[in-house]
């Protein structure tokens, strides 16, 4: 009967541990696709790290960035504009064209996506996502 309990909550602790990183790996991997517009081609997606997304790809003749930037908006995601000027004051991204935040999983998990044009050709979309981390109200990106 001691032992009983210790397992017990073991295994309900372990099983909803990997619940939770069955969606979270659901959620990162699946919503990569909410960023391409539809009819693009020569799409490139490259995950160098967990936390981090890189995509480029080709747009449709007929569709922008601005077209991109509208989609996301209405996928929740918010334009961020004075971090665009930080960006570009700071001299770190000078092509940076769009940056949007989002929350997800209960406010946890801030995302930035950062949209510009390629660097040798406008009419190549070059979309980096970052998943981020709250610890105590300060979020931190990998």
């Amino acid at each position: 009967m001691r032992r009983t309990i210790p397992l017990m909550t073991c295994a309900m602790c372990s099983g909803l541990l990997l619940i939770c990183l069955v969606g979270l790996a659901i959620m990162w991997y699946g919503e990569v696709h909410a960023f391409v517009l539809p009819d693009t081609t020569d799409v490139r997606m490259d995950r160098p790290s967990l936390v981090r997304q890189h995509i480029t790809y080709q747009l449709p003749p007929n569709r922008t960035l601005d077209d991109l930037s509208a989609q996301l908006v209405r996928d929740g995601w918010a334009h961020d504009v004075p971090g665009e000027r930080v960006l570009q004051r700071d001299q770190m991204d000078k092509d940076a064209l769009v940056l949007f935040w989002r929350h997800s999983w209960l406010g946890l998990v801030p995302e930035v996506v950062m949209v510009r044009p390629g660097a040798h050709d406008q009419r190549t979309a070059d979309i980096q996502l970052i998943h981020c981390f709250t610890i105590r109200g300060w979020p931190r990106c990998l």
